[in-house]
């Protein structure tokens, strides 16, 4: 912005290198003279060093320097050359010469500030911060440059520590001030608003004598007028200005009379109500202490039914703890009856046949019936289907005439072949490039897997349905029923083993060693990078399950055997770190459909309005997945979308709820 001006020439020795002041003093001065000097506040002198006690090659014998100040005025030099009587006429007109030019490093800093000046825009000569700075810097350039003299010149005085303690006291003093201002101001209002409420109280009686003026003037206009109409020709006594002038004076007292008594009657019936308010209230009041008595009266009957109530509950206590410790006497000596519903998962039958089975039965007869199921392996059910005909209406895979035989599946088998059928589907949508409905695949699979026998197809096709009727609590025995009766879709299976594939793909990774085992603090980042949508408290319950099912402590800071938390037993079921994936996921499914719901006002929902939903709770979902979404909702084809009637919000929502739809977006 600036350049910073040249610095000072090197002294020279030899006779030039006094000062103008030094020129025109005598040589015994110059022997005694010592130069020194003092700091405001401290009358210490300090002496500086004699120029004979410089060091050679850098004070004394480097150069020559400039006389200044150029312009300084000739009765400053004559005085002092006045001051010796020793010098002539040549000495001064040596001088004169001497200082007849301004010296380049002054030259420098005025052309420096009046640069910054105008830069700055404060031509104004007035103080201001942007012009102190101007001269600040040319000040700190001229304490660079004379070395000998900085520590002096950047000392910062007494009196700048007084001046800056003076400013802070008086911007204390302002602000006290301003608060004055404030209140006086505060105060100067308020006495505005009484001094208007005095005048239009002024306003008002000047306003009313004006009007008693002008009807008294009406009431003589109006005698005069009659006078004239009953030929009264002459002035009456009665019409004598001296008499009038009394009568007006003492009808103004008669009015300041009586507006002193209405003030006086205003201000003492002030609070006076009218008789028939009065007695309004006299009778509300009345009516309120009846029905204040009367809810007194109820109260203390409610009084006596709480205590009566009271009593009741204690006594009922007293048979609870006598009953409780009868029933611990006898848990202690009596033999204890066994849970059988815990029997129900152990049959293979399902938990609805076991129940059918011990309704209404003593224990023997539920143990009887227990090992009557444990004899038969299992065989419970018809041993023989009845065919359900080759209609449209019904799935391709159940379509046959006659009896077909029960094969009677077991939890286990089902689960191997539901295995199968998974993996099969997966490569037959690949090879024909479309997904395939899963009724008239499970057909396919089953004749090709039979070769091409239509009764062990169906034979086949019919114990499958029934054992996923059979262990529909089973989840994934759940999704795979839904698929076939159309109520879901095979997007909710292939998310979940996405969801479990991706995990276990991430923990791979982490795996370097290729040991099956990773750290603890690895586990919870490979969590938290695989479920980016899951809160602290998600992920904290899945490392709590992780550990749970590998029998281990979180603070001990584990080394985790991951593959275990990916495998399953014969019959299907995985470990609570799975487990616990599937619940996360089926509740954040929940979530998502509840929000929908509480958008979709209308009992009735078209298309539209689904598809602004989606937007609006879910901004990050894209197209594709959208128009999917839709389809699963109103089961119709992607060109069918613009055009169908709104469906009941209910069925939508279930749809949804079965469809596998999931958030793809963070909630914010």
């Amino acid at each position: 912005m600036s350049i910073k001006p040249p610095k000072l020439p090197p002294i020279q020795s030899g006779p030039n290198r006094s000062d103008t002041t030094t020129q025109v003093m005598s040589q015994a001065d110059k022997m005694k003279s010592v130069t020194s000097y003092t700091l405001a506040g401290d009358s210490t002198k300090h002496v500086l060093p004699r120029q004979s006690n410089l060091r050679p090659g850098q004070d004394t014998k480097s150069g020559e320097i400039e006389t200044w100040p150029a312009y300084a005025s000739r009765s400053m030099l004559n005085a002092g050359i006045s001051s010796s009587s020793m010098q002539d006429d040549k000495v001064v007109t040596k001088v004169e010469k001497a200082i007849s030019h301004k010296p380049k490093f002054l030259a420098a800093l005025e052309n420096y500030v009046k640069k910054e000046i105008v830069q700055l825009n404060c031509t104004d000569p007035k103080p201001s911060e942007l012009r102190l700075q101007a001269y600040r810097e040319v000040f700190e350039y001229l304490i660079e440059d004379f070395k000998t003299y900085k520590p002096l010149l950047s000392q910062e005085r007494q009196e700048i520590i007084t001046l800056r303690q003076n400013k802070l006291e008086l911007l204390k003093y302002i602000d006290s001030m301003r608060e004055n201002e404030k209140s006086l101001q505060a105060q100067v209002g308020k006495l505005q608003e009484e001094l208007a409420e005095e005048y239009r109280r002024y306003r008002n009686e000047c306003d009313m004598r004006k009007l008693l003026i002008s009807d008294m003037n009406d009431l003589r206009h109006q005698q005069e007028d009659l006078k004239r109409a009953a030929g009264q020709g002459s002035v009456d006594a009665d019409d004598d200005p001296v008499r009038l002038k009394l009568s007006l004076q003492v009808a103004r007292e008669d009015l300041t009379r009586q507006a002193e008594q209405l003030t006086r009657m205003q201000a003492d019936y002030g609070d006076v109500v009218p008789r028939r308010d009065f007695e309004m209230l006299e009778a509300k009041h009345a009516e309120l202490n009846e029905k204040h008595e009367q809810l007194q009266s109820d109260f203390k009957q409610l009084k006596d039914e709480h205590e009566t109530i009271l009593d009741v509950h204690k006594q009922v206590m007293d048979q609870r703890d006598e009953f409780y410790t009868e029933m611990e006497n006898l848990r202690e000596t009596a033999t204890p009856r066994p849970t059988w519903e815990l029997c129900s998962d152990a049959i293979p039958a399902g938990p609805d046949h076991w129940a059918e089975v011990t309704s209404g039965k003593r224990s023997q007869q539920i143990l009887e019936a227990l090992l009557k199921e444990f004899k038969s392996g299992g065989s419970q059910g018809p041993d023989t289907f009845e065919g359900k005909g080759t209609g449209d209406d019904v799935p391709k895979f159940l379509r046959y005439e006659g009896d077909i035989r029960n094969r009677k599946m077991r939890k286990s088998e089902l689960s191997t072949l539901l295995k199968e059928i998974w993996a099969k589907k997966v490569q037959s949508d690949a090879a024909l490039g479309s997904r395939q409905e899963m009724t008239e695949f499970l057909h396919t699979f089953f004749l090709g897997k039979f070769n091409n026998m239509e009764d062990m197809a169906s034979e086949w096709g019919y114990s499958l349905y029934d054992a996923l009727n059979k262990y529909k609590e089973e989840p994934q025995v759940e999704v795979f029923l839904n698929v076939i009766l159309g109520e879901g879709t095979e997007d909710l299976y292939y998310r979940q083993m996405d969801l479990i594939q991706k995990v276990m793909e991430e923990l791979k990774k982490a795996d370097t060693e290729s040991t099956g085992k990773v750290g603890l603090e690895q586990f919870n980042a490979t969590l938290v990078s695989s479920f980016t949508l899951k809160n602290d408290v998600s992920i904290n319950a899945l490392l709590k399950a992780a550990a749970e099912e590998l029998e281990v402590s979180l603070e001990d800071d584990p080394v985790l055997d991951y593959m275990v938390l990916f495998t399953e037993d014969e019959e299907g079921h995985t470990g609570p770190f799975l487990n616990t994936i599937r619940i996360q996921e089926a509740e954040e499914r929940e979530t998502y459909i509840s929000q929908l719901s509480e958008q979709l006002e209308a009992e009735q929902v078209s298309s539209s309005e689904l598809r602004s939903t989606f937007m609006m709770i879910d901004p990050a979902i894209e197209s594709a997945q959208m128009t999917s979404y839709l389809q699963i909702a109103f089961k119709a084809a992607i060109t069918e979308l613009d055009d169908l009637e709104p469906v009941d919000k209910e069925i939508v929502l279930n749809r949804l709820r079965k469809g596998g739809v999931h958030r793809v977006g963070m909630v914010y």
